[in-house]
């Protein structure tokens, strides 16, 4: 309902709705969280092959050009190695780089 709320705010602004209309059924309101995950995905900029599974970035703070990445041999993410508080000594140690998750 929280979220129903905020989503009318934010579709009336600036001005503030004086009746809220929430659904109460269990099918109104996966509809409404479908309609919204969609939405926030279409929005969205973030692509899992070129942005950091952790800080969302391409590059890391303060980093440009050439960015080191290390995929996650679980989950198949990839992410920076400082993001994941990984040396630059451990990151070129393959064997390492392929197992820290």
């Amino acid at each position: 309902m929280i979220k129903q709320m905020a989503t009318d705010m934010v579709e009336a602004f600036p001005v503030v709705p004086q009746g809220i209309e929430i659904p109460t059924s269990l099918k109104d309101l996966k509809g409404r969280r479908i309609t919204m995950a969609k939405t926030i995905l279409q929005c969205s900029v973030f692509s899992e092959t070129d942005h950091c599974s952790s800080c969302g970035q391409e590059n890391p703070t303060g980093q440009k050009g050439n960015t080191k990445w290390v995929e996650c041999t679980k989950c198949k993410r990839w992410y920076h190695p400082t993001c994941m508080a990984m040396s630059d000594e451990e990151w070129e140690k393959e064997e390492v780089a392929l197992k820290w998750c």
